[in-house]
């Protein structure tokens, strides 16, 4: 049979440490309910606050989407001046708008493409620079505005610039190589300099893949032609 076990009036009237915790709990909750009341509210707030800031970005970055989405329709549907001019005003338009997002730079990009279409070299090389100096971390488009900025530094007659935005693409591995070191061949054969431009292209010729074989026979032929020195 189980003992029982006897508690003394003397026990019975021990506090009890439970309720004692839940009293003084209580108490000091009544007494700083306005702080913890704050304190709560301004969670609150920080979290409102939070929310309408995402909605909005989130609301900016759909907008920015569609404008470019509608840039780039009216460009590449374009069959005059005019409406080349239309969109090269709608990337500008967008560049400015929006500069704190990722789709700002490659309208930038767009706008000096169709700078560089039209024949507006300076225009195009302006646009191309603000690109690269906004600190975009694109890597495709950073690529792209060297290249192009090196064609229109070309175009003008810029044969040290050209070689200069040129010669950041050559290096292993990037995708506009290729295209890069025959611009600086021929910077480099505007200048005078046959020796450097013929080692250049095959530098190109010797690639391997390479899809400008015959236009790079065809400029070494000329080199050729022009020295008189026999080509292997």
């Amino acid at each position: 049979m189980a003992e029982r076990v006897k508690i003394t009036q003397k026990e019975l009237k021990k506090p009890d440490k439970f309720r004692e915790a839940v009293t003084d709990a209580i108490v000091l909750a009544s007494e700083n309910y306005k702080k913890i009341l704050a304190a709560f509210g301004a969670v609150i707030l920080i979290l409102i606050a939070a929310f309408i800031a995402i909605t909005l970005v989130e609301r900016r970055e759909l907008s920015a989407n569609s404008e470019f989405t509608e840039a780039i329709k009216i460009y590449t549907g374009a069959n005059s001046d005019q409406s080349y001019q239309e969109a090269l005003n709608k990337f500008l338009d967008i560049s400015k708008k929006y500069q704190r997002s990722n789709i700002s730079k490659v309208a930038l990009y767009y706008a000096a493409e169709i700078n560089y279409n039209m024949g507006k070299y300076d225009e195009s090389i302006k646009l191309l620079n603000n690109l690269i100096k906004s600190g975009s971390k694109n890597k495709i488009i950073i690529d792209l505005a060297y290249l192009r900025l090196g064609m229109a530094s070309f175009n003008k007659g810029d044969w040290h610039q050209a070689i200069d935005y040129l010669s950041k693409l050559d290096k292993e591995g990037n995708p506009y190589r290729g295209e890069a070191e025959l611009y600086i061949a021929q910077s480099l054969e505007k200048m005078g300099k046959s020796g450097d431009a013929e080692r250049m292209y095959r530098q190109i010729l010797n690639g391997s893949d390479n899809e400008l074989k015959f236009q790079i026979q065809k400029k070494l032929e000329s080199i050729r032609n022009n020295t008189n020195s026999p080509i292997e």
